[in-house]
């Protein structure tokens, strides 16, 4: 019975990393279904608008922007998957509370084993080679800074 504990917990852990990778997903999902459209608007108005510089509105005004806002529906399940997420984490805080050695150890290999089965490093690197000066990336990104997001 012990040792069926001990894998529910590391399962329970396998699926806290699935959700977090659900959520990315579905994130992803909806910002690349929202950049399908403006393509699709920006290549419609790319057909109506006129040839002639001075016909049509100023294009220098500066950047423009595209702002996604979430629809309802979508802002509910992005909702729903966080708070499954909060439960299953603040479920295995009160497992590992029980301060069972055995059980800490298998909340570990199942975050272990979860990390390598639902968070799969892909990354695209585009091909081309710009001959503009290229910025060190990894001093300058949001995203190298860690995974906590506060430290360098």
């Amino acid at each position: 019975m012990f040792a069926a504990t001990c894998i529910g917990a590391a399962m329970l852990v396998v699926s806290l990393e699935f959700l977090h990778r659900a959520s990315t997903e579905w994130d992803a999902y909806l910002l690349r279904q929202f950049q399908r459209q403006l393509r699709l608007r920006q290549t419609a108005l790319a057909v109506i608008s006129p040839n002639n510089c001075c016909d049509g509105p100023a294009t220098t005004l500066g950047a423009q922007y595209a702002t996604f806002r979430a629809t309802s529906l979508q802002q509910l399940c992005r909702a729903i998957i966080h708070g499954i997420t909060l439960g299953v984490a603040y479920l295995l805080m009160l497992i590992v509370m029980s301060f069972n050695g055995w059980i800490f150890i298998s909340i570990i290999l199942g975050a272990i084993l979860g990390k390598f089965l639902c968070d799969w490093l892909v990354v695209r690197i585009p091909f081309e080679i710009s001959h503009r000066e290229e910025k060190d990336e990894r001093r300058s990104s949001i995203a190298a800074v860690g995974p906590t997001r506060c430290c360098v």
